[in-house]
């Protein structure tokens, strides 16, 4: 993969090229395991608390050992220093299975990947003239027990991201099985309305594919027939 640059495992630096994950992670057969994505700008990770308050948070739901907060947040900016603009991937899983089946027999390790990707940036000319975006033919299932959540199954976003292939078009909204706007495939989406700012409810469906800085905001439902003037927060 051309942009990625440094993984991290279990706090030790891999090569790209070497099979350092085992066969039996739970991560891998099952998609058990947690992620968050963070934008780095001069040598810093951005809202990096935000997003391991986050991750364990999800950690707690899925009964994750979280590990070491501290050694999470060193790994992360030891990625991000020296560099200009790079995105830091973080990837929890539970581990290797101990026997076959969904059980989690108690005793798995929890294991952690750091992954250091080139970023380009957001292009100027669509925060400047907006983007084209389109509604995505896929709906997404509400589980309130998985809602929220960064989890590392995201098989409906990669479904609903092969529903187009035209470059021009830069995202897809995904609406919820009810017809509840919830986000795009790999954005956050705000509605702007006077003076307020208004953000998908998650509770049902979905999570936030980015955190954004804090901001006068509310999160409330949004049906397919809401309209007004949206941006997308891509990350």
């Amino acid at each position: 993969m051309q942009d990625l640059q440094r993984i991290l495992i279990d706090g030790q630096p891999v090569a790209q090229s070497v099979g350092a994950v085992s066969v039996l992670d739970r991560g891998l057969h099952y998609g058990d395991g947690l992620f968050e994505t963070i934008a780095c700008k001069g040598g810093r990770p951005r809202l990096v608390e935000r997003h391991l308050q986050r991750l364990a948070s999800g950690c707690e739901r899925l009964g994750l050992v979280p590990g070491d907060r501290a050694a999470l947040a060193r790994e992360v900016r030891e990625l991000a220093a020296g560099t200009p603009r790079v995105i830091v991937k973080l990837l929890l899983t539970r581990g290797v299975s101990h026997a076959r089946g969904y059980a989690p027999a108690g005793s798995e390790r929890t294991l952690r990947i750091a992954l250091r990707y080139a970023w380009s940036g957001p292009d100027p000319e669509q925060a400047e003239q907006g983007v084209r975006v389109r509604r995505a033919t896929l709906q997404l299932g509400e589980n309130p027990a998985l809602a929220g959540i960064k989890h590392c199954n995201r098989l409906e976003q990669v479904l609903a991201r092969r529903e187009w292939t035209d470059p021009g078009i830069a995202e897809a909204l995904m609406f919820s099985s009810s017809g509840a706007l919830v986000s795009g495939t790999m954005s956050n989406v705000f509605l702007v309305r006077g003076s307020k700012v208004l953000t998908p409810c998650i509770d049902r469906a979905g999570s936030r594919p980015r955190i954004s800085p804090p901001r006068r905001s509310s999160s409330s439902p949004m049906p397919s027939r809401a309209s007004g003037r949206c941006g997308s927060s891509m990350g």
